[in-house]
């Protein structure tokens, strides 16, 4: 019930003037139906299996990786006190930007909202969708981030007051895309030499080096009043130092 395909290009250089680096992009589409990549925890729709069926939790479309080293040539020609000290620093990172996930459950009024099939809840409904899907991305007058803006999203009317597809809403499994990723991680180290046997190296690393906001998360429930709104986001950024002695 799960198939994956996929694109892959990289390219790679390896210590030229003191720079190796490696670049790969990806393109993917992964597409299953109910449990086939555990975003959904049960069959949804009972009379209609191909309701749930569309991308999954495995489908990043796009997706770019890029690592580097590189040996900082400064004072590498100096005194030796000056290049012990000064030169042969490193600087390596990566860098990664990755389009969002699918959101299976968005907009589920089946759970915990109004039971518009008559299961008794405990199943997932999605809303009813008309036009297309718009993200505006802005923050407004609340402070608030709007991810996905929620005209043409409605609630599902009921079979039993003429509602279509026994009260389940049309908006597929997969029709709204959440926030994607960009994220960089940075490394400056060096071995300063003691002995002919012994050295010590240092590092310092931060993770999420331009401190810049990465949302991971929006509201998702119809009837609420924060629905599409940006809930949650990724770690701030982080400094960590260390060190070895090696003997």
């Amino acid at each position: 019930s799960t198939s994956y395909n996929s694109f892959q290009i990289g390219v790679r250089q390896q210590d030229r003037h003191g720079l190796s680096y490696e670049v790969d992009y990806t393109y993917s589409h992964q597409i299953d139906d109910q449990l086939g990549s555990a975003d959904l925890t049960q069959i949804s729709n009972p009379f209609n299996l191909k309701y749930d069926k569309g991308s999954g939790a495995l489908d990043r479309r796009h997706i770019v990786n890029i690592n580097y080293v590189y040996k900082l040539p400064f004072f590498a020609n100096g005194s030796s006190m000056m290049k012990n000290v000064l030169g042969g620093w490193t600087i390596s990172g990566t860098a990664i930007s990755e389009t969002g996930l699918p959101w299976a459950g968005v907009n589920a009024p089946g759970n915990g909202g109004p039971d518009t099939v008559g299961l008794g809840g405990n199943y997932t409904n999605r809303a009813n969708f008309s036009g297309k899907v718009k993200y505006p991305k802005t923050r407004g007058a609340n402070g608030v981030y709007q991810w996905v803006s929620p005209d043409g999203f409605s609630q599902p009317t009921p079979s039993w007051l003429g509602g279509p597809n026994l009260g389940f809403g049309n908006a597929a499994r997969d029709i709204v895309v959440g926030p994607g990723r960009t994220n960089f991680t940075t490394s400056l180290y060096k071995a300063f030499g003691i002995t002919e046997r012994t050295h010590f190296e240092f590092r310092a690393e931060t993770f999420n080096t331009f401190n810049h906001t990465q949302f991971n998360n929006f509201r998702n429930n119809v009837n609420g009043s924060d629905f599409c709104q940006v809930s949650g986001v990724q770690d701030p950024r982080t400094f960590e130092l260390g060190g070895k002695f090696v003997f």
